[in-house]
């Protein structure tokens, strides 16, 4: 109940204040009076950005075999000049030099591997070679000895069968022709009967051991020919297909130990070659441990990306551990400068409004310079919530006076 009668009595006083506003924003304004929007693009817009080298070679260590630590022992300072092939920095050299050393023992142990083995695998081809040579050589006696009991000796047992067979049909026939004659003698009573029975029946016995020796004899032909030759002959024929089958399973045999000699000895070349190559490769890795300068220009430790904003470049001193494989130095030109500069997402609009920009030193050196903004489409990273792209200046022309690292601000050209 006691609000209403507050609120009745301060009205008035909150209409008079109104209307008061309303004549000093309205005509009856001063024309200096400013908005904040009116402010804010009367701003000058400037972004903050570093000089960093236009023209550069990087320095980086890539070792074909060495795998261990690349410590510095010395190093040029950064920001000094050099020319191109200085030592710009000596790296420690003692492991390398054990893999060198351990390298060359293994070389030299693979060389004596292989020269070992290539002559233990000729002494092998030459024995073989001789035991292929004595395998033909008995084949070739099996062959001639089959050979010469079917061409000779099996013709001549059978001339000399027929010989005997007619030897003894001829002495059957003297003898059976001469008791033909005793009995012939005997019936003319020539001799006494006595004396007649004692020739005819000497004679006679005679005659059937002589017919007995002859069926003995014409058995034993008979077995020899039948059996004993036959056996004689299936035994050359054996000996000599087994003479030929060990041969060509020599040659078999042979030729499968060849291959493997000769793969081995390829096994063999291929290591030592891979030893030799690795040595090779750690002489040459050694070199890289006396950095050099690809070029003239200024010497600068780290690499490109150290030097935009936000960056921080590394000093190489003695102790420093460098990567392989890496940037870890610049040797720059000198006076061939560029700006490298991040943008956030809100500033784009107006870095695409125009690509000509001015550049100022932070330090207040009086030195004014123009280029061209170019801007990377794709965001670097994100700050503060928005998306930073990189972009670099392209400068119209050197500042040798300018150094490396400088800070300065770049500022749009207003546009016509």
């Amino acid at each position: 109940m006691k609000i209403l009668p507050l609120f009745i009595a301060l009205a008035p006083l909150c209409l008079q204040a109104c209307a008061t506003s309303a004549t000093v924003s309205g005509k009856d304004a001063p024309e200096s009076a400013a908005t904040p929007a009116q402010d804010a693009d009367a701003a000058p817009v400037k972004w903050k950005g570093v000089l960093v080298p236009a023209e550069h070679t990087a320095v980086s260590l890539w070792p074909e075999a060495y795998k261990g630590e690349l410590f510095v022992l010395e190093a040029r300072s950064h920001g000094s000049r050099v020319a191109s092939g200085d030592v710009i920095a000596e790296l420690e050299t003692e492991g390398i030099d054990e893999m060198i050393e351990s390298a060359e023992l293994d070389v030299r142990s693979a060389s004596l591997k292989h020269e070992a083995l290539l002559q233990r695998n000729a002494i092998a081809e030459e024995e073989a070679k001789e035991k292929l040579g004595t395998a033909r050589a008995a084949l070739d006696r099996a062959q001639r000895a089959h050979d010469g009991y079917m061409n000779y000796e099996v013709p001549f047992a059978l001339r000399r069968d027929e010989l005997s067979s007619r030897w003894e049909q001829s002495r059957v026939d003297d003898q059976t022709d001469e008791l033909e004659q005793l009995r012939a003698m005997y019936e003319a009573d020539e001799l006494t009967d006595a004396t007649e029975e004692i020739v005819l029946m000497r004679s006679e016995r005679d005659l059937e051991l002589t017919k007995v020796g002859n069926a003995l004899s014409k058995d034993r032909r008979k077995y020899s020919e039948e059996h004993e030759r036959k056996l004689k002959e299936e035994e050359l024929k054996e000996r000599l297909a087994v003479q030929e089958a060990s041969l060509q399973r020599l040659v078999r045999r042979q030729e499968i130990a060849r291959r493997e000699r000769a793969d081995a000895e390829v096994r063999s070349a291929a290591e030592l070659a891979k030893k030799r190559e690795r040595l090779e490769e750690l002489r040459r890795d050694r070199e890289l441990f006396h950095v050099r300068a690809p070029r003239d220009g200024v010497l600068l430790h780290g690499k490109a990306k150290d030097y935009r904003p936000g960056g921080s470049s590394p000093r190489v001193e003695r102790g420093s551990k460098l990567s392989p494989r890496t940037d870890v130095m610049l040797v720059a030109a000198p006076g061939s400068v560029m700006v490298a500069l991040d943008l956030k997402e809100s500033e784009l609009m107006k870095a695409r409004e125009t690509s000509a920009v001015e550049v100022s030193p932070v330090s207040g050196a009086d030195v004014s310079l123009t280029g061209n903004l170019e801007v990377e489409s794709v965001p670097a990273g994100s700050q503060g919530g928005e998306s930073v792209f990189h972009g670099s200046v392209t400068l119209d022309g050197q500042a040798p006076e300018l150094f490396f690292g400088m800070h300065v601000e770049v500022t749009p050209e207003a546009s016509e």
